[in-house]
């Protein structure tokens, strides 16, 4: 059992890489953040990446819940919210501006930033018929959906602009089921049972 009354098994290794403090964070739980970080083993979490290259506080953060992102922030993670998992591809054609920019979402994920006039990297990548840095850009997290002032998606950029190959492969990954990262009902209960509050909370069952 990963949580016990000894405390968190550190080498545990969760479903995905997201642990308790992950499903915390993302959920806002911040009671369930301070009863991990006080048992052993919990800090070791703080640091701790998904099979997505995501920590607990890119998950606060994402969520909008600037209390607990705060909370983990004060905490004082060692490491970047977000680490991509996949090489970055050739990007000598990406304006210096862009590129700054692109580092900045490698690193604290696309959440954060805001894009004017809702043209996103994506957007711009479609528009300019570069497949492989769309391809990088939605395992960054880009919305494939989004729509900029003229409600045009990625996909219809890259169909205006006349880029076949960009449209087709931005239609493959929009036509793919989405992966949620997710806890299992099983260390939910248990990690309130452990807290001793069972039935305390209202609990979200996410699988």
């Amino acid at each position: 059992m990963a949580i016990q009354k000894g405390g968190i098994q550190p080498d545990h290794e969760w479903d995905g890489g997201f642990s308790p403090m992950h499903w915390s964070a993302h959920n806002g739980r911040r009671d369930l953040l301070e009863f991990l970080l006080r048992n052993p083993g919990g800090t070791t979490m703080i640091n701790a990446r998904d099979k997505f290259g995501r920590t607990p506080l890119y998950y606060a953060q994402s969520s909008s819940n600037a209390t607990v992102a705060r909370y983990i922030a004060d905490v004082g993670p060692t490491v970047t919210p977000h680490e991509p998992l996949e090489q970055r591809p050739d990007t000598s054609m990406v304006p210096g501006p862009y590129l700054k920019v692109l580092a900045h979402v490698e690193t604290q994920g696309w959440h954060s930033v805001s894009w004017k006039d809702s043209y996103t990297m994506l957007h711009w990548a479609a528009e300019k018929g570069h497949s492989d840095l769309c391809r990088y850009l939605v395992h960054l997290s880009a919305d494939l959906e989004a729509s900029d002032k003229n409600a045009r998606s990625p996909l219809d950029c890259a169909r205006d602009a006349g880029h076949d190959e960009t449209a087709a492969l931005l239609q493959d990954l929009m036509n793919r089921p989405r992966e949620v990262q997710t806890l299992s009902s099983f260390v939910q209960a248990n990690l309130l049972a452990s807290m001793g509050r069972l039935g305390t909370h209202t609990w979200i069952q996410l699988d």
